[in-house]
C-alpha cells in the first residue's frame, strides 16, 4: 500500500456494539460482558488520531438503558442512549477533525460490530458527502440493525464504493437469532445463501462467513455455563428429535470442503439431548463451561489483515491466543484475506471448535448465566424500566411503550428475544440498494 500523503490526514474510528462499552467493561465485566473487540482494536490502535463511541444503550459509569438496547431509541427522560446519539456523536467528531484540518483530505479506518457496524456504515456514507473524504479501510464484525423506528441507509453506490478503498466484513456463520439479523454489504439477494453459506470475494470487497455465533466474532462473552432450551414449548420426543435432525442437517457451507458441510451438526452433539418432565419433553442443551478464545482469534484476523494492508503497524496487539486449532483457523482465514484470489474460503474444521461456540439462539437458558442478555434486551428488565417511565409520566400511553408490541415490531415469540429465525435455524440475511 502506498504511504500516506503529506496533504492526507489518517483518523481512525471505532464504533462499539448494542450494551458494549470499554469504560463499564473494565470496571464490571461480569455486569456489562467483556471488552470487545472493537473496545481492544481501539487500545490497540497506532494512530494518533483516533477516536471510540460507546455502544447502543450504553454511557460511561452509567447504568444501561434497556430501552434503547432494544430499540435503539431514548426513552423519555434519557438522552446519550441512543442510535442518533451514538452516530452523531461520531459526525461531531468528523465535524470538529475537518474544521481543525481545513483543504486536507481526510483518509478514515472505520471500523464496528453489531449495531456498531451498522454505526461504522451509516457513518461512513455520510462522511462520503465531503469530497476530500477517502475511506482506506472498512472493517466491520456481523452488521446488526434492528431497529425499532428508525430506518438507516448502510449499502454503497457505485461511486461510493470507488472512495472506499477495502472492506472487510467478517460474519457469524453459527448466528441465526430473527433479532440478530444480518445485513449484507451486497446489494443483490442470493437466495441460495440462506441454506447454502457463501463468501463474496472481490479486491475491494470481502464478505467472509466464518464459525461462531454473534458475540463469537465481535467479543464481550464472560466464560460461563451454557444451559438453554432449543425448542419453544414443551412437545412429544418423536416431534423433538425430528426438530434435531432439521437443525443439525439443513444449514450447510459452501466453501472449499470437498463436500457442503452442516454448520450445527458438530455443535448439536452429546451436549443437546431430549430432556423428560413430568409432562412432555424438551430439548435442551447443557454445556459447563464455553470457552471465549474465537473472538481474540478474529481480533487477531482484523490486526493481521489491516496491518498487511498498509504495510505498516496500525495495530500493536501480542497474540494471546493459544489453542492450536484457533491458531490453524486463524492462520487460514488470514491467508485467504491476503490471497487477492476469490476462492470459496478455508475448509473450517467444526468439531474442534464446538468449546469455543456459543449457542446463541434458544427458547431460554437454565438458571442464569452472565451472558444471557449480551447484545441484546431482558424482556423482565425492559418491563421494569417502562413501568419507571411512565410513572415519572403519569400521562405516557404509547404503543412504543408496551413491551409485547416492541416484540411484536421485531417479529418476536412473546418473550423470546433470542429465538431463532425459523426451525431449519438459517440466518435471515437483508441486503439492499444504496
Amino acid at each position: 500500500m502506498k504511504a500516506i500523503q503529506e496533504s492526507t490526514l489518517r483518523i481512525a474510528v471505532f464504533f462499539d456494539g448494542t450494551g458494549n462499552n470499554k469504560t463499564n467493561s473494565g470496571s464490571d465485566p461480569i455486569k456489562y460482558g467483556n471488552k470487545t473487540n472493537i473496545a481492544k482494536l481501539f487500545d490497540a490502535c497506532q494512530i494518533s488520531d483516533r477516536f471510540y463511541v460507546e455502544g447502543v444503550g450504553t454511557l460511561d459509569n452509567k447504568d444501561d438503558s434497556i430501552y434503547a438496547k432494544g430499540t435503539g431509541n431514548n426513552p423519555i427522560g434519557y438522552s446519550g442512549y441512543s442510535y442518533t446519539d451514538k452516530l452523531n456523536k461520531g459526525m461531531d467528531y468528523f465535524k470538529e477533525m475537518r474544521e481543525k484540518n481545513p483543504g486536507v483530505t481526510l483518509e478514515f479506518l472505520i471500523f464496528g460490530f453489531s449495531r456498531g457496524a451498522t454505526l461504522a456504515r451509516d457513518f461512513a456514507k455520510r462522511i462520503l458527502a465531503d469530497s476530500q473524504v477517502k475511506i482506506a479501510y472498512l472493517g466491520i464484525m456481523d452488521t446488526v440493525v434492528s431497529l425499532f423506528t428508525l430506518t438507516v441507509s448502510i449499502h454503497f453506490n457505485d461511486s461510493e464504493l470507488e472512495r472506499i478503498d477495502q472492506i472487510l466484513h467478517l460474519c457469524a456463520m453459527n448466528e441465526c437469532r430473527y433479532y440478530f439479523s444480518l445485513t449484507s454489504i451486497l446489494s443483490t439477494e442470493d437466495l441460495g445463501a440462506f441454506v447454502r453459506l457463501e463468501n463474496h470475494y472481490t479486491a475491494k470487497v470481502k464478505e467472509i462467513y466464518v464459525p461462531g455465533a454473534h458475540a463469537d466474532l465481535g467479543g464481550g462473552y464472560v466464560s460461563d455455563v451454557e444451559n438453554v432450551y432449543l425448542n419453544e414449548i414443551r412437545a412429544e420426543e418423536v416431534y423433538l428429535a425430528s426438530s434435531l435432525s432439521i437443525i443439525k442437517t439443513t444449514v450447510k457451507d459452501n466453501l472449499s470442503c470437498s463436500i457442503f458441510q452442516p454448520i450445527w451438526e458438530s455443535l448439536m452433539g452429546s451436549n443437546v439431548f431430549i430432556k423428560p418432565y413430568t409432562t412432555l419433553f424438551n430439548l435442551v442443551s447443557e454445556r459447563p463451561r464455553v470457552k471465549i478464545e474465537l473472538a481474540f482469534t478474529y481480533l487477531e484476523v482484523m490486526v493481521s489483515v489491516v496491518n498487511t494492508y498498509f504495510n505498516s503497524t496500525v495495530f500493536m496487539h501480542e497474540s494471546s491466543v493459544e489453542d492450536e486449532h484457533l491458531l490453524q483457523l486463524r492462520d487460514d482465514i488470514i491467508t485467504y484475506v491476503n490471497s487477492n484470489v476469490p476462492l470459496k474460503g478455508p475448509c473450517y474444521n467444526y468439531s474442534v471448535l464446538t468449546d469455543f461456540t456459543h449457542i446463541s439462539a434458544n427458547f431460554g437458558k437454565e438458571g442464569t448465566g452472565v451472558n444471557n442478555w449480551l447484545n441484546t434486551f431482558d424482556p423482565e428488565l425492559l418491563e421494569n424500566e417502562i413501568q419507571e417511565i411512565k410513572t415519572a409520566n403519569p400521562s405516557l400511553n404509547d404503543e412504543e411503550y408496551d413491551v409485547n408490541f416492541i416484540l411484536s415490531a421485531f417479529g418476536l415469540p412473546s418473550f423470546f428475544v433470542n429465538a431463532p429465525a425459523n426451525p431449519q435455524w438459517f440466518r435471515e440475511v437483508h441486503y439492499g440498494r444504496s
